[in-house]
């Protein structure tokens, strides 16, 4: 009987350090699959790490100026907020990426000899060209400003039909050719940014069921002069902006609930085995 106690000593130590090197396997690899409590733990903190990314994009369309955010010809740029799904989906990080620009093309037609002029820039310090400003959802804080300010670029003149073969009528334009000796290059001004949002206060903004909306407003100043003469000028001016929206997330996994090794149970199953043979030997 001794031995064969003995031999079942040993049988029950075997499945113990048998239990062991599982779990040190599955420590050092870093595998998720492994048993016992730590084995799950390690399945739902990988699954709690394994972050997502959700993206959209929205777009404004080149539109001509001005409007604002009482607009309601120009749509601001609108996206889908975060949904939890109940809950069980964490929201880590916004990333906003935006991008605006603002484009006037200019226009001349001489009909006479003349020095005509076409500007975009203003006498105004606090508005000297042309601007588009994207603002944060609230319609008050700004997110990206481009204000045109150099007025050497805002500005096209032309002196045309005094010198011979310069032929009348004839038009200079942003609309020509850029090879053409009659083209006008257009005032170009743009801008992108990008942030990534972290804090509590701006995930709660964009998180919930809805649209976040991020509103554009855009003005332009034009004036054409021409010399003693006959001719036309015009300013088209347009703007545009996009933005896009990713959201990094997680699945929000419970807490795990405590369950035995199966090591431990099978012990627990060798401990009542070894405890009903010592009842009943004390009965005999």
């Amino acid at each position: 009987m001794a031995g064969r106690g003995r031999r079942h000593d040993d049988a029950e130590l075997g499945i113990v350090s048998a239990g062991m090197r599982k779990e040190r396997s599955h420590v050092d690899t870093g595998s998720c699959v492994g048993t016992g409590l730590r084995g799950v733990r390690g399945r739902l903190e990988l699954l709690k790490r394994a972050a997502t990314a959700i993206t959209q994009s929205a777009t404004l369309p080149l539109t001509p100026t001005d409007f604002g955010q009482s607009n309601d010809k120009v749509a601001p740029l609108v996206f889908q907020k975060f949904d939890t799904e109940g809950g069980t989906r964490k929201l880590d990080s916004v990333t906003l990426a935006f991008h605006a620009m603002i484009k006037n093309d200019f226009g001349l037609k001489f009909v006479t000899p003349a020095t005509m002029t076409d500007t975009v820039a203003s006498a105004d310090p606090k508005a000297p060209g042309p601007a588009i400003t994207m603002y944060q959802p609230d319609g008050v804080h700004t997110l990206l400003k481009i204000q045109a300010t150099d007025q050497a670029t805002l500005t096209r003149s032309v002196t045309y039909g005094f010198k011979p073969g310069e032929k009348l009528s004839q038009s200079f334009g942003s609309d020509q050719s850029p090879s053409s000796p009659f083209y006008l290059a257009p005032a170009v001004s743009q801008a992108s940014n990008t942030l990534k949002l972290t804090s509590p206060a701006d995930l709660a903004l964009f998180t919930g069921k809805g649209d976040i909306r991020l509103p554009v407003s855009a003005s332009a100043f034009s004036q054409f002069t021409t010399s003693s003469g006959n001719g036309f000028g015009s300013v088209s001016t347009r703007a545009t902006a996009d933005a896009t929206i990713t959201y990094e997330w997680h699945e929000n996994v419970p807490a795990p609930q405590t369950v035995p090794e199966p090591t431990a149970v099978i012990l627990w199953g060798l401990g009542g085995v070894a405890l009903l043979a010592v009842k009943r030997a004390r009965r005999v």
